[in-house]
């Protein structure tokens, strides 16, 4: 849930155990490839993006525990830590946000795929991939549906009071009310 248009400390940590999780799963399938061309050919951007994501991570595990220790009464579902939601992408790509280019995480899952594929190899299980999201409730949303639900709500009673009102009974019963109260305001 993004507060303000700002990533949590919660989806931060999603984001990264989500990445770990695929990052763990590549790393297995590359240190099972044959030694050839494939495995050699990326080798070197391999082990310098292992490198980056590993320190982005730690980082990134040590600054959410600060932010969220900065503020204890308050969840980690609405705290916000754009900049570490920001600097873990930079890690799984260069030039967030920019395009991506070679040794970034879609570069190397690409040609880890090509080799796997070349090699024989069963390929990335991206099924395995635990989507980035949580349980709380996006409170920004949850808001707007409030006050939208309550504005639908009194233009429905609105709606409902004005037809129910101008029937001929409830006509005649104002009507003979409406006399009634003028003749008492003009014996007043």
């Amino acid at each position: 849930m993004t507060i303000a248009g700002q990533h949590t400390i919660t989806e931060t940590q999603d984001l990264i155990n989500s990445y770990q999780g695929l990052i763990d799963q590549m790393n297995s399938k590359y240190q099972a490839l044959p030694a050839g061309p494939d495995k050699d050919g990326m080798a070197s951007d391999w082990q310098a993006f292992l490198s980056r994501w590993n320190s982005a991570k730690t980082t990134a595990r040590a600054k959410l525990i600060a932010v969220g220790a900065i503020t204890p009464l308050a969840s980690n579902t609405v705290i916000p830590a754009e900049g570490i939601y920001t600097d873990i992408l930079k890690a799984l790509k260069q030039d967030y946000p920019g395009p991506y280019k070679k040794g970034d995480y879609d570069d190397l899952a690409i040609r880890l795929t090509t080799a796997l594929t070349n090699a024989g190899h069963a390929p990335i299980n991206y099924s395995k991939f635990v989507q980035v999201a949580t349980e709380a409730a996006d409170l920004d949303l949850a808001a707007l549906k409030t006050v939208e639900g309550g504005i639908d709500s009194a233009e429905g009673f609105g709606t409902r009071i004005t037809e129910s009102a101008f029937t001929p009974k409830n006509i005649a019963i104002a009507a003979v009310g409406g006399a009634a109260l003028l003749f008492i305001y003009k014996k007043l």
